[in-house]
């Protein structure tokens, strides 16, 4: 399926921007790449258990910035862990820059994002609310 592509993304034309220069190495009106492996994760399980995989493999050096509505630092990726805020604290303890930015939410969400945002800044990461 050689077309696969223009099925999920938009074309220059479609996304009427034509003051980026995201297409610049793209082929002709698309914004992606040749050559990019792309690998569909249906549910949590097989997602948390790659984003384990994944994070583990960054070293010193690396970015790995994200954001999140609300996050649980004990949160598990995998049945045997690691939880979530041990492993983002461990990578910027080791020199990856781990940056985040997470939503004030409602109270208990609240408080959730400050344990993560705390377990990992503790460590050398910048997490802002």
């Amino acid at each position: 399926m050689p077309d696969a592509a223009d099925r999920f993304f938009l074309s220059s034309s479609e996304r009427g921007n034509p003051d980026t220069d995201i297409d610049s190495l793209a082929v002709p009106d698309g914004a992606w790449t040749e050559g990019n492996s792309v690998t569909a994760l249906v549910d949590g399980v097989a997602y948390f258990a790659r984003l384990a995989t994944e994070l583990g493999r960054l070293e010193s050096g690396d970015a790995l910035w994200f954001t999140e509505w609300r996050a649980d630092r004990d949160e598990l990726l995998s049945a045997q862990g690691p939880a979530v805020g041990e492993l983002l604290a461990a990578l910027a303890g080791r020199g990856v820059d781990v940056r985040g930015l997470v939503w004030r939410s409602h109270p208990l969400g609240e408080l959730a994002n400050r344990g993560l945002e705390a377990e990992i800044n503790r460590n050398g990461g910048q997490v802002l609310l």
